[in-house]
């Protein structure tokens, strides 16, 4: 998006590795409009003080992309009482994003992009489950509740678009296929971390894996709202994906969960 010419701010925890990231942008792409602002998705306050500074600080926004991906962390807890992986994971993207709607309603038409996982496929959701802390920790738990995260921004998006008809304001999420990035190496499962070692070669390059998520920002060609991508393709989530009425469960926890309404 910066070679397009176009304004990016990367909303990080880290500011050493976002600084990082922002200069080599603006070298490869030279468009020095690249920018960092600091973003700590474990934390409501960090979320609303963000949306406080955009909010504040743009005329516009055209694209949001929710890209969080916390791997590990299920049981430990955030300043706000939440699972550090489901808050991090959609929680605060669910805020960010409502937060963030005034801004893009009046920048049509404009667009919000979300990544979840093809994982989605193999969980169901409790949505009062969400405000609990799974106790103890294993692989297959870990595993579950990652999923069960990726799920939730599957149906976010769902609801999202019936939320935003006719608004000039269209949601969309994709799964962005199995890439390999620095995220693998934050996970702590000696036997998974082997396994990873395996199949490096087989996952895509971060530049692949943003193909999707950059043809959903970008593409005149999507025009349509709440769909599941994959392969720059609109493609079928899973059947408890498209429970319409989970959706709006999810919903209306989610806004109470993090007292936004």
């Amino acid at each position: 998006m910066a070679e397009r010419g176009a304004r990016v701010i990367l909303a990080c925890r880290n500011e050493e590795k976002a600084l990082d990231a922002v200069k080599q942008i603006r070298i490869l792409t030279r468009n020095e409009d690249v920018h960092y602002q600091n973003l700590d998705l474990a934390s409501f306050d960090s979320v609303r003080k963000f949306a406080t500074r955009i909010l504040n600080s743009q005329k516009r926004l055209d694209v949001l992309v929710n890209n969080a991906g916390v791997v590990d962390g299920v049981n430990q807890k955030t300043e706000d009482g939440y699972s550090l992986m489901i808050q991090s994971n959609y929680l605060s993207s669910f805020l960010l994003t409502m937060l963030l709607l005034p801004l893009l309603k009046a920048s049509p038409p404009s667009r919000v992009i979300s990544l979840s996982s093809f994982t989605h496929k193999y969980v169901n959701i409790n949505p009062e489950e969400l405000s609990t802390i799974p106790q103890g920790w294993n692989p297959m738990l870990n595993n579950i509740w990652y999923f069960r995260s990726k799920l939730c921004i599957v149906l976010m998006t769902v609801e999202l678009a019936r939320h935003l008809k006719d608004s000039g304001v269209t949601a969309n999420c994709l799964h962005p296929g199995v890439v390999n990035t620095n995220m693998l190496n934050n996970i702590n499962v000696t036997i998974i971390r082997l396994f990873m070692k395996v199949i490096r070669s087989l996952v895509k390059t971060s530049w692949e894996g943003a193909q999707t998520a950059i043809y959903l920002a970008t593409s005149p060609e999507v025009e349509s709202s709440g769909g599941y991508y994959a392969e720059c393709k609109l493609t079928n989530p899973s059947r408890t994906a498209c429970n319409v009425e989970l959706a709006k469960r999810l919903w209306d926890t989610t806004e109470r969960l993090v007292n936004f309404y």
